[in-house]
């Protein structure tokens, strides 16, 4: 509830950082802000504003303001840029993305969620995927690649990989079984980790899915748990201890740090050189949300015959793909493409031929912008690209 974040609220100073850090030609701040005519309510400072009037009692939820929350992204990349510091426990003393996210949800309290995100959340409740497809597709992957219901180190594949690439899954399968982590997989007793429905506000669907997840990982022995998608990385890691208000009783971290751990032990032998140009984008969730920037740029550099040419905006100050978890392409789908369209453009200017990331969901949304707008780039996600040098 908004309430518990009164005091970070109140401490806003009204800097302005958050609207107009910028070079001569690159915005580093807010995305939305850029895309709706630099209007207050549409980024930090402004949200921050509405949170307070809420708190006060002078402004109320009402069917345009939720509007207008469903904007943010979660990029956090204001509160990156913001750098205030709360003294007494040393985080990040203004963070937008959260006091938002309990306004999302205290307007779902009072019947106010936007119809596409009642249908979304619905059928995560239901068929415990993000797309409403069958668990048995789970099933089937573990059949096919014969994987263990039960072991130390464990395969969350989430949502993505399997009910949009199903090839997202199985090369980041063969990679681990054939660097040697034998990894076990929940198969069709693993639910969506319940990133969309905690960001988009619908508490009570995402503890669901944690309180499950949890309890089926335990079971099976999970000492180690490894996802390739930013967002399953940074649910599971920091958003299920806040669920359930305890620590999580295995590691879980991001494909891209296991490889990077392999690069560094000289284990993981690649039988092709990619003679490529690449560059890399920062999912919001793996980068600003997780703090992992170094994995998968040691990952990249590893790989014979590529060379890696960085954007202007990276790692902290990256610029967010557009699909704010897929709640912004949900449900303002040109806001999302034109947020896209900057990063592609960016991408472009380095003169990479392929454009790399550590999530299937930011691959897919700039594939399609990228497409749309003709730009000659080929984009592959990091575990693809790491197969392809590996040869499997």
């Amino acid at each position: 509830m908004l309430e518990k974040y009164r005091y970070n609220v109140y401490r806003c100073a009204r800097c302005g950082i958050c609207r107009a850090k910028y070079t001569e030609k690159v915005h580093y701040v807010c995305p939305v802000r850029e895309h709706t005519g630099g209007f207050d309510h549409y980024f930090s400072r402004g949200r921050l504003a509405i949170a307070s009037g809420i708190l006060e009692g002078t402004l109320d939820y009402s069917p345009e303001l939720v509007d207008v929350l469903y904007t943010c992204l979660g990029c956090e990349n204001c509160r990156e840029q913001c750098g205030s510091i709360d003294l007494r426990n040393m985080k990040p003393l203004i963070d937008t993305a959260r006091i938002v996210r309990e306004m999302r949800e205290d307007a779902i309290g009072r019947g106010l969620e936007p119809k596409i995100m009642q249908e979304i959340h619905s059928t995560v409740s239901k068929t415990k995927n993000a797309f409403g497809g069958s668990l048995e597709e789970k099933k089937k992957l573990a059949k096919k690649f014969e994987l263990p219901e039960k072991g130390d180190t464990f395969y969350f594949s989430g949502c993505y990989a399997v009910y949009r690439d199903l090839k997202e899954s199985e090369t980041t399968i063969k990679i681990l079984k054939a660097t040697g982590a034998a990894p076990a997989y929940l198969s069709d007793k693993e639910w969506c980790c319940g990133v969309m429905q905690y960001w988009g506000g619908n508490t009570k669907v995402a503890r669901d899915m944690a309180l499950h997840n949890m309890e089926a990982l335990t079971k099976a022995g999970a000492k180690t748990v490894i996802t390739a998608c930013s967002g399953c990385l940074d649910t599971i890691k920091e958003i299920y201890p806040e669920i359930i208000e305890e620590e999580l009783p295995f590691e879980v971290i991001h494909i891209s740090e296991y490889l990077a751990d392999l690069v560094d032990k000289k284990a993981i032998e690649f039988a092709k050189t990619i003679n490529k140009t690449v560059t890399y984008h920062d999912p919001c969730h793996l980068g600003r949300h997780a703090r992992i920037f170094d994995a998968p740029r040691k990952v990249i550099q590893s790989i014979p015959g590529i060379t890696l040419k960085e954007m202007e905006r990276i790692r902290e100050a990256s610029w967010c793909c557009g699909s704010g978890i897929g709640t912004v392409r949900a449900l303002n789908p040109d806001l999302a493409l034109a947020i896209t369209n900057d990063r592609i453009e960016e991408a472009v200017l380095t003169g990479a031929e392929i454009l790399t990331s550590a999530c299937p969901m930011c691959v897919e949304q700039l594939e399609l912008a990228g497409r749309i707008s003709k730009a000659k780039l080929e984009y592959i996600n990091l575990p693809a690209l790491v197969a392809e040098a590996m040869g499997i």
